[in-house]
């Protein structure tokens, strides 16, 4: 008879599991459907592999790692040399790394990338399932799962390279080990709970506010109150965990800087970018950055060249830390002196962080969903708050109601995920606010939403429609309310098309880059940088008159643009019109006399009117502020020639074929002096030089074997000297350079005399 029972029993839990399993085997497909089809998507645009802002910076970072190549490998936008290897962390290292980790099995493969980050998207889906499971029941569990597969914002951020994703594992794993805590304390499961907050601190140092949280947290759980040595050995191995995982960092960056700085040197600046003049509650302007020599369009690449301008404007060296602590300082003093603006900017961070507008930071990410075929009808955030709430709700009547509704693990771990989203929130108020930064809570927000739609379908399985309905009609209420945006927020088309326009220049698809740019002055005619893109995509074009009508109206809005000056001025000299150009060279070198590039070329014009001794000037000054700039090495060599200072010149030519012994045309000018020259002959050097020379143009330019044959007649080489010296006439004659066919062929007769050929005053 029992056995009897027991048999359709067993039967029963085996047919639920198998119906759970392929449930929820059909939510993972769909996600995976959703995933592949928006993959296909991004995979065509613009950002797909090459990542601008915050993800072009994990980019760099993470290829460096994986290849041990740190160059900066200039594209569209000149980005500095973040000086990572040298400096304390300024972005948490967890991403980065973990993206490193796939491109060094993936051969730094963005396809890869992005599969791997969208398979941890499913395996997220399956921790939702399983922590709902564990705590509200299974069919929460796959309600959970569902969300999770479905909503946009997920699916979007693991297209993204940026560390969302990464988060949300991150958070859903800490919860199920926190969730053994409710069964058992012990030293072990400290330890594991410790690991993973430090694992999620890497990623985002916030988290650490949340673990005093914790702490307080297992003290308040009604069961634990009266074990009181476990809880200090649990507490114990939670610390040890954390301080395992966040130690390196903090060993590393005093290693690497001298500089005591836990895990980033980000809060001051951020601090600041929340608390100023300018502030808007969302990522906005620093006061007086431009005056410290940073463009107000600054990322994570800039961030030293900040260190060096607040270090200028205080005449003092600092670290990062100082540097870190000055604008919190900044910051606070905005706050003492402007505290009701403060409360404002908080109300509206708040509004914000809750509200249906995800507020931009990287990208305008309204306008990334409503471009997407497989995004553009899905909810937005108000979903999941609005269904948050209605399952918090029934969890706080249920408890009330009677404790038996409830299990004691089930409300604990209830209050100690809104309690993660509560810390989560409090922890970005004093910074600024962007749609990104909320995405770890809403894994949770979707477990309280799953337990209210579980317990209203419970109310219509069990007919009692008044009660569903009303619920219904509650949902609906906080649906409509969640989706109004308390503060004024309005998504920048022109400012989308933007940074598509960026990234299209960036992959040298300028024409692409042209219509975006166009759309974006369109939109908005005093978009004064995208004048500035549109002008520097058009020279790419070749499109010189177009290009200056660009730079001229980005001066036009923004007087004080240094590179639409130099740009100008480069265009112009493009054109032929030297005065209008060394005009613009000038201005240039006015806003920013340390202008490299503007001391170069200004140096170049003024050489071609003959004022030597001015172009000397520049080009000095140019190799003053960097003095491995070749091109400035070489056109001053050239230059001193001209002047008469040949002992000078040969110093430059020899320092410019030291940064670089591949140029051709600076090792043929130091071997036609060394090899022609009286007064620095060195046959063996002339040889050699001219030798390399030759190498590199592949022995088919006449230039470098006319400066061969000189060495090898210098050198007493006549034989060769001949040979080459015919070669190079062969050449010539080819292309059809009369002058220089006379001029080899007269020296060729020295040679044929066993005479070498030196220059005299006045050739």
């Amino acid at each position: 008879m029992t056995v009897q029972q027991e048999i359709p029993k067993q039967g029963t839990i085996a047919s639920k599991r198998l119906r759970t399993a392929l449930i929820l085997a059909g939510i993972i497909l769909v996600g995976l459907v959703l995933r592949v089809s928006y993959l296909r998507e991004i995979v065509k645009g613009p950002a797909f592999s090459h990542p601008q802002i915050d993800a072009g910076y994990h980019d760099y970072w993470a290829h460096a790692l994986a290849t041990g190549n740190w160059e900066i490998s200039q594209g569209f936008i000149e980005t500095g040399d973040p000086e990572i290897q040298t400096s304390p962390y300024f972005r948490p290292p967890g991403y980065p790394y973990f993206l490193a980790a796939v491109y060094y099995f993936s051969g730094g493969s963005y396809l890869a990338a992005r599969i791997v980050q969208m398979t941890l998207g499913l395996i997220n889906c399956l921790l939702a399932y399983f922590l709902g499971k564990r705590i509200f029941g299974s069919a929460t569990g796959l309600i959970a799962a569902v969300f999770m597969a479905a909503y946009w914002g997920f699916i979007y951020f693991e297209g993204e390279l940026l560390a969302p994703v990464l988060l949300i594992t991150l958070g859903l794993s800490l919860m199920h080990v926190l969730l053994l805590w409710c069964d058992r304390l012990t030293f072990w499961r400290g330890i594991l709970g410790g690991i993973v907050l430090g694992l999620f601190a890497l990623v985002r140092a916030n988290i650490l506010l949340f673990a005093p949280v914790v702490l307080c947290w297992s003290l308040w759980m009604p069961r634990k109150k009266k074990q009181g040595k476990q809880l200090v050995v649990t507490w114990l191995g939670f610390i040890v965990g954390a301080a395992v995982m966040i130690a390196p960092a903090t060993i590393r960056n005093y290693i690497v800087a001298d500089d005591f700085v836990l895990i980033t040197s980000n809060a001051g600046v951020n601090l600041y970018i929340g608390n100023n003049e300018d502030s808007t509650g969302g990522y906005s302007n620093i006061p007086d950055l431009e005056k410290l020599g940073v463009d107000q369009a600054w990322g994570s690449f800039d961030y030293p060249k900040i260190l060096r301008g607040v270090e200028a404007s205080e005449e003092r060296q600092m670290k990062y830390s100082e540097l870190s602590s000055y604008f919190t300082g900044k910051a606070i003093d905005y706050i003492k002196g402007h505290p009701g603006r403060f409360l404002k900017l908080l109300a509206i961070k708040t509004a914000y962080f809750w509200g249906p507008a995800e507020i931009p930071n990287n990208k305008e990410i309204h306008y990334e969903k409503s471009n997407s075929a497989t995004l553009r009808y899905m909810p937005g955030f108000a979903i999941a708050l609005s269904t948050a709430a209605i399952g918090f709700i029934h969890l706080l009547l249920a408890k009330r109601k009677a404790a038996a509704l409830v299990s004691p693990k089930q409300f604990e771990m209830s209050i100690l995920l809104m309690l993660f989203v509560v810390t989560y929130f409090v922890s970005h108020l004093p910074f600024f606010v962007a749609g990104r930064f909320r995405v770890p809570v809403i894994p949770f927000l979707f477990l309280f939403g799953a337990y209210g739609i579980y317990c209203v379908a419970k109310m219509v399985a069990c007919r009692n429609f008044y009660k569903s309905v009303c619920w219904v009609i509650i949902f609906i209420a906080f649906y409509i309310s969640a989706s109004k945006q308390l503060a004024p927020y309005k998504p920048d088309l022109s400012q989308w098309h933007f940074s598509r326009g960026i990234c299209y220049s960036s992959a040298g698809q300028f024409d692409s880059a042209i219509g975006q740019y166009l759309q974006v002055v369109k939109l908005n005619p005093k978009f004064a940088k995208a004048y500035y893109n549109l002008g520097y995509a058009l020279v790419k074009q070749g499109k010189f008159d177009e290009a200056a009508g660009s730079f001229r109206q980005t001066i036009q809005l923004l007087p004080n643009h240094v590179e639409a000056y130099y740009n100008l001025g480069f265009v112009l000299q493009s054109q032929g019109k030297f005065d209008e150009a060394i005009n613009s060279y000038y201005q240039t070198l006015k806003m920013a006399p340390n202008h490299t590039r503007a001391h170069n070329n200004l140096g170049l014009l003024l050489r071609s009117k003959d004022e030597l001794d001015e172009a000397i000037i520049h080009f000095r000054s140019a190799l003053q502020v960097n003095p491995n700039f070749i091109l400035a090495h070489y056109n001053l060599a050239s230059t001193l020639v001209t002047n008469g200072q040949i002992d000078e010149a040969m110093v430059s030519y020899r320092e410019t074929v030291r940064l670089d012994p591949n140029l051709w045309e600076p090792l043929n000018a130091l071997a036609w002096f060394l090899a022609t020259n009286p007064k620095t002959i060195n046959a063996s050097e002339a040889i050699a030089f001219a030798e390399r020379a030759a190498e590199l143009t592949k022995y088919q330019n006449p230039y470098a074997l006319d400066t061969l044959a000189a060495a090898y007649a210098t050198g007493r080489q006549f034989e060769r000297a001949v040979k080459v010296a015919e070669a190079a006439i062969e050449l010539t004659s080819k292309a059809g350079d009369d002058k220089l066919t006379q001029q080899i062929k007269v020296r060729m007769k020295l040679y044929r005399q066993s005479k070498p050929y030196h220059e005299t005053a006045g050739q």
